[in-house]
């Protein structure tokens, strides 16, 4: 569909311009699908809530 096809041009665009690596697009993906699933109804959707990331995590001032 035409999401999927957008996607694609997505993906492969930042791969050309050495943005971004086909697994750096991937684990991305990932982490927000995590970070969807444990955030409450309601709540706004941070990648900070992706229970597998250490990010921000270290330092108590974030």
């Amino acid at each position: 569909d035409y999401y999927e096809h957008w996607l694609a041009a997505l993906e492969n665009l930042l791969s050309a311009k050495g943005i971004a690596g086909k697994g750096d697009v991937d684990a991305l993906a990932a982490a927000w699908e995590r970070a969807a699933h444990a955030t409450p109804h309601g709540k706004p959707i941070l990648l900070d809530n992706d229970p597998s990331s250490t990010k921000g995590r270290s330092s108590p001032s974030g």
